[in-house]
């Protein structure tokens, strides 16, 4: 199941979807975190499809095996460092809301990437609805408002 988590994570392409998401996060942070949300509302559609029903299999499975707990926690551990790390790169170019701090950032990032289960598997969404929500939604949670209705 580790092998098939690991794939999963690597998205499309030759260069994996964690390290594509660094180098966006990079180059844009700075001047354009609107973009880099957007970037990563793409990738948790990208990433969903394959990763998903492996969350769902290991979930279940830890349930009943002890590999298969290590393996569940080893994953949340994982995809909370890797929020955390997101959410700090947010906060590092001054973009997060007021009053949000770097583990609230990273919480609600984490809920997000959980969002293709219930919402594409489950209720029928298409990709490019989950990730227009996903988008609006990260924007909405996170980011400093430039337009007062933001």
């Amino acid at each position: 199941m580790r092998a098939l988590w690991d794939r999963a994570l690597a998205g499309e392409g030759d260069e994996p979807a964690e390290q594509r998401s660094d180098a966006v996060a990079v180059a844009l942070a700075a001047t354009e975190p609107r973009e880099v949300v957007a970037h990563w509302a793409r990738l948790t559609a990208e990433v969903g499809p394959r990763a998903a029903p492996l969350l769902a299999l290991v979930r279940t499975a830890a349930q009943l095996d002890p590999e298969a707990a290590a393996l569940w926690a080893e994953i949340n551990r994982g995809r909370a460092q890797r929020m955390t790390h997101n959410a700090a790169i947010l906060e590092a170019g001054g973009h997060l809301r007021p009053g949000v701090s770097v583990a609230q950032a990273r919480d609600v990032l984490l809920l997000y990437s959980t969002l293709y289960e219930p919402l594409v598997m489950e209720a029928g969404w298409s990709l490019e609805q989950l990730v227009d929500f996903t988008e609006r939604g990260l924007v909405a949670h996170l980011l400093v408002a430039t337009d007062p209705r933001t």
